[in-house]
């Protein structure tokens, strides 16, 4: 997870770099996005029929070798927008396999009912990455060449491949299936219906997509944006970031340490609290303010993030976990993008304030229908 970040970062910075233009990093990052939203249900099925593990540890090892292969390009040739592009593409197809199949091993490697308690840890860890590649890809971004920050992402892939691989699962995996792309369209077919008739994991699909397309651009070309214009040079937009992500561990552990059992209380109040200050941080002029209010946001992201998880997995059908991750996975991806190009638009016609603003906006907004969503609610 820190390597991904560190290249979500550097992508949109030397966008950035290279175009001269802000608009540009949402763009690419839209462009990018688009292999991995069209093929994350599809991932999710090859998980279930493959296991977690096994689809897991291939992906990454794929995208250990794309990676190297950035490194020789940016190394031989320099950096282009052409070679960004082909990045962000290759990058996505294997998140799309990697994503569902990672993130459904919180229900293979501990024992049945055990995933209400380990699924906020998993939340809080994975914060806690992506605060750290949040920091250090802004330090790598200043001071290496893009062939150095490649090469660093590539050896972060290939620790996480040795890593998974290493990993014991505490129930057995599926026989070997057959994928075809006849199972492969049945399994997508039957998740959905089974996701989308359940009340309660409706209504999360919706508010956890909702809560990504705002803080998606902000995260991921938004601050990247704020930093350029401003001034502030990437180590301090990394740092900006990285407080983000210190306040979202920080949430997600004390989720797990106090137990999700009244946590649908907190949604709505939390994510008024992210889009408070995100509005904030998009006007303001110093970067220390700026970090110190994108860990308040990191809080309250926190909380509501891990609440709603945590939710869906429990909530989740056994045997149908890897393609209900997928569509949350789609959903999620899905908004990325689209928020990308959001950010792009808005910072090109209006402003960079314009885009925290308007994304702060809909975050309070969709706090104060969250019960009317059915948050609270289950399918009993």
């Amino acid at each position: 997870m820190a390597g991904d970040q560190l290249f979500y970062i550097a992508l949109a910075w030397y966008c950035i770099e290279v175009s001269g233009l802000e608009s540009t990093a949402g763009l690419v990052a839209f462009l990018g996005a688009l292999p991995r939203t069209l093929l994350l249900l599809p991932g999710g099925v090859v998980a279930d029929k493959r296991g977690s593990k096994h689809v897991a540890v291939r992906a990454a090892s794929v995208r250990t070798a794309l990676l190297s292969l950035a490194v020789a390009g940016t190394f031989l040739q320099g950096m282009s927008l052409g070679l960004l592009v082909a990045a962000a593409t290759m990058f996505g197809v294997t998140e799309a396999f990697y994503l569902p199949s990672s993130q459904s091993m919180v229900a293979t490697v501990g024992k049945p009912g055990s995933e209400e308690r380990l699924q906020p840890l998993f939340s809080g860890v994975e914060k806690v990455a992506l605060s750290v590649g949040s920091a250090f890809g802004g330090v790598c971004i200043g001071v290496l060449q893009p062939s150095g920050a490649f090469l660093i992402m590539a050896a972060a892939s290939a620790v996480s491949a040795a890593m998974l691989a290493l990993v014991k699962e505490g129930r057995p995996a599926p026989a070997g299936t057959d994928v075809t792309v006849v199972s492969i369209f049945a399994g997508v077919t039957t998740g959905l219906r089974k996701v989308l008739t359940r009340p309660s994991l409706r209504s999360t699909l919706i508010l956890v997509t909702v809560a990504e397309f705002a803080a998606s651009g902000l995260t991921g070309v938004g601050y990247a944006m704020l930093s350029s214009e401003q001034g502030w040079g990437s180590e301090r937009m990394g740092a900006i970031l990285s407080y983000f992500g210190i306040g979202a561990a920080m949430a997600s552990f004390l989720v797990a340490l106090f137990g999700t059992r009244r946590g649908a209380e907190l949604v709505g109040p939390s994510m008024s609290i992210v889009g408070l200050a995100f509005a904030a941080s998009g006007a303001c002029k110093s970067p220390l303010l700026c970090a110190l209010l994108a860990g308040v946001a990191g809080l309250g992201s926190g909380v509501s993030s891990t609440m709603l998880l945590t939710r869906f997995v429990t909530q989740a059908e056994e045997g149908q976990l890897g393609v209900s991750m997928s569509l949350l996975s789609t959903a999620v991806f899905a908004a990325a993008p689209l928020s990308y190009l959001y950010c792009s638009l808005v910072a090109g016609l209006v402003s960079v304030v314009g885009v925290f603003c308007s994304l702060g906006a809909l975050l309070v907004l969709t706090s104060l229908r969250c019960r009317c969503m059915g948050v609270q609610e289950t399918d009993g």
